[in-house]
């Protein structure tokens, strides 16, 4: 069953350890995270599924990571330190895997067995699964599923999200799924009223559940808002099509140039 719905940033920054003195840029996106982090604590999921558009990225199929275990790191970043181990589940994992693959038509799915997490979905992992010298309040045995979004169109994104759904709601396990993605980047940089436009009507149409505005933006005007965020969030949005569920914006802001999204969606 879906327990939790969320998204949530992922640029590398955030990390303490990376951002340092300039995470006090973006000290309401850290502060959201965390209340985000609070909200995943008193559901205690068993599974977190979690959306990324980085890593490796098919153009007509999404990616399904069938690896057994996973480690997150950012050493590309410069970080030595961050390290986590995460377990799969792998019962929904190929439950989810069947389902499309004998779906009809079948949608376009991949498999992959890649340990090596990308930063789409460590950073995000990072503040909210992991116990901290100051946090006690953090979650333990959960496993995660990792997919990775296409270069398919947006209605095929949430056509994915309602599979996904249809397999999570068979489970008897409590079940977070995030989608993982920045919105519009370079906002203070460029002035660009395009790029501000975009966030804008995003964040409006989320809090109006106004679901086909979103499936249907222009991709040329997605394109010239140079987001990450839009298809994970799609897929998001289709696992909780015809659910009933309450959308929360946790926050905004752009720091760094970068439009930062954390938002709840509670489901009841």
């Amino acid at each position: 069953m879906i327990s939790f719905a969320a998204i949530i940033p992922h640029h590398p920054i955030l990390i303490p350890s990376i951002g340092q003195e300039k995470l006090e840029m973006a000290k309401k996106t850290v502060e959201a995270m965390k209340k985000l982090k609070n909200k995943l604590v008193k559901i205690k999921p068993d599974i977190i599924i979690i959306i990324s558009p980085h890593g490796l990225i098919f153009a007509d199929a999404f990616c399904l990571n069938l690896a057994e275990k996973y480690f997150g790191s950012l050493e590309l970043f410069g970080d030595l330190t961050t390290k986590m181990e995460f377990k799969s589940d792998s019962k929904l994992t190929h439950r989810v895997r069947e389902r499309f693959e004998t779906a009809n038509p079948p949608p376009f799915l991949t498999m992959i067995s890649e340990q090596n997490l990308d930063y789409g979905v460590t950073v995000p992992l990072y503040y909210l699964t992991q116990k901290t010298p100051s946090d006690n309040n953090y979650i333990s045995n959960f496993s995660i599923i990792p997919i990775g979004v296409s270069g398919l169109d947006y209605q095929k994104h949430f056509e994915f999200g309602q599979g996904l759904k249809e397999e999570i709601m068979q489970s008897d396990k409590k079940i977070a799924i995030i989608a993982s993605g920045d919105l519009s980047h370079a906002l203070n940089q460029t002035e660009n009223p395009v790029e501000n436009k975009f966030d804008k009507q995003l964040i409006k149409f989320l809090k109006q559940k106004n679901i086909d505005k979103i499936i249907n933006f222009d991709p040329n005007f997605v394109q010239e808002a140079k987001e990450c965020g839009l298809r994970p969030i799609i897929v998001l949005l289709g696992v909780l099509d015809n659910l009933n569920y309450k959308p929360e914006i946790i926050s905004y802001e752009a720091p760094f140039g970068i439009g930062t999204l954390v938002a709840h969606f509670k489901i009841s």
